[in-house]
């Protein structure tokens, strides 16, 4: 057999008649080509049932042809019908010739028997091809055995390589079409006169098939024959997955195994948690959505996924290329956050004044209050509009206890402000405050920036004061 590959040619062995013997060797005899032929038939029944039977085919055929035809006789079943008929002399061939010829006076051979001479009436018996050839024939029988065994397993295992025979994934439900009878493959089995049976293999190999959404034990789809319905045929491995719909009027239409090859899947997939409301990040990119919410995943991709909800810890989920999808589609469905554990905050108030503290833009008590904060550091800012504080600090705040952070807030001076003209008005730290002349403004000590508008023409002066706790500090300025 040709073919262009070993999948073809094992196609061939298997399932196609080889052209006949005569085709490769135009001379040889009609019967020798019959026997041959019935010899390599596809059908045990067909074929000769034992080597007694092909033997005595043979001798028939091999006792019509001139002795010139072959090197030697055809061996004979017994020693008395080595001769053939009583009386007959035993055809002469070339191969006897060339011994007759290169044989020695008074050289004794193996063929003459035990006693120098030949046996009167009866030639000597030639040994038989097994006796000749012992080792190649038994290895020639172990290789075929071996290669009708092997070789269509071997086959079973390689990609079909028609674009005609499989079904590819995933998500969607492709139309299944037909793998090209055998090709290293056991045709459809029947399941029995009210059921149909075909086997599944998937590309790659060894995915699990599931049935309906049922796991099967073994990769082959059993339906009643009488079954209208289609059902779903899913295999999957890791992140790849195919599936096909199918009737069992399908299933009995197939000459091969059904063929599924498996693709990266990228669908939808849901992530919620608890609590909800949590931001969804993908790696390292806010999504824009928050929990419950679908998202959509390459299946086949390294992905890292994050959490983030105020109060609990953020929770990240990293899952690798070949990581198995349903399983992790099924983790993010409901994710569960854990809570930080609060702590409590208390700022000393001090003596002058109160302050006002804020995390970020939002108030979230006064000095001297007892205020409850997420565990974990935080940066707070405290204010006091009247006498222009302005102070930050960063705390941390530990699960359970109450802390008590040390701050020095500044403490308070005067201020007094005068101008010539007198008509302006006055500005501290870019607040509005009055009219000059503004004298002993209580303020905190420090640094403040100090601009005068003249109100007639608009001109502007700023000065920076530096104001010392308990004393009067004093800016002049003029137009």
């Amino acid at each position: 057999f040709e073919g262009d590959s070993i999948s073809t040619i094992i196609y061939k062995v298997l399932y196609e008649d080889p052209r006949p013997p005569a085709a490769h060797n135009a001379a040889l005899p009609p019967d020798i080509n019959a026997i041959l032929e019935t010899a390599l038939m596809k059908d045990k029944g067909r074929r000769y049932a034992s080597g007694a039977e092909l033997t005595a085919d043979l001798r028939k055929a091999f006792a019509g042809l001139p002795p010139d035809t072959i090197s030697r006789p055809f061996p004979a079943a017994t020693r008395a019908g080595a001769a053939g008929r009583p009386g007959d002399p035993a055809p002469v061939t070339r191969r006897d010739r060339r011994a007759a010829q290169g044989r020695r006076p008074g050289r004794s051979g193996r063929d003459q028997p035990e006693g120098g001479a030949p046996a009167a009436g009866m030639p000597a018996a030639r040994p038989t091809l097994i006796a000749h050839h012992p080792v190649k024939i038994a290895a020639l029988i172990v290789t075929a055995v071996f290669g009708v065994l092997l070789f269509p397993r071997f086959v079973n295992h390689q990609e079909p390589r028609g674009t005609d025979s499989v079904a590819k994934g995933p998500g969607v439900p492709r139309p299944v079409s037909v793998t090209p009878a055998g090709i290293g493959a056991a045709p459809a089995i029947s399941g029995g006169a009210d059921q149909i049976a075909i086997d599944v293999e998937t590309i790659p190999n060894g995915a699990a098939v599931l049935l309906d959404s049922t796991p099967l034990a073994e990769p082959k789809v059993v339906l009643s024959r009488a079954d209208t319905s289609a059902h779903s045929i899913v295999a999957h491995a890791g992140c790849r997955r195919a599936e096909a719909e199918m009737t069992a009027a399908d299933l009995a239409s197939f000459k091969g195994p059904l063929v599924l090859e498996l693709a990266p899947r990228r669908e939808d997939v849901l992530v919620g948690s608890e609590p909800s409301g949590a931001r969804i990040e993908v790696n390292g990119k806010d999504t824009g959505k928050v929990t419950p919410a679908a998202i959509t995943v390459e299946g086949c991709e390294a992905r890292a996924i994050a959490l983030v909800h105020e109060g609990y810890r953020p929770w990240a989920g990293e899952y690798d290329a070949d990581d198995d999808f349903d399983a992790m589609a099924a983790a993010l469905k409901k994710v569960s956050l854990e809570a930080i554990p609060s702590g409590m905050l208390l700022i000393k108030k001090p003596k002058e004044y109160d302050l006002d503290i804020y995390a970020g833009d939002r108030k979230i008590g006064r000095t001297g209050d007892t205020i409850a904060l997420p565990e974990g550091k935080h940066a707070l800012s405290f204010r006091n509009d009247t006498y222009f504080v302005r102070e930050s600090s960063s705390v941390t705040i530990a699960g359970g206890k109450t802390t008590s952070p040390l701050i020095n807030f500044p403490a308070l001076g005067t201020l007094t402000v005068q101008a010539q003209p007198s008509n302006c008005k006055v500005f501290v730290d870019e607040r509005y405050v009055d009219v000059t002349p503004v004298l002993d403004l209580p303020i905190a000590s420090g640094a403040h920036r100090v601009k005068v508008v003249f109100v007639p023409n608009g001109s502007t002066q700023q000065v920076t004061v530096s104001v010392d706790a308990g004393k009067n500090s004093r800016a002049v300025v003029k137009f």
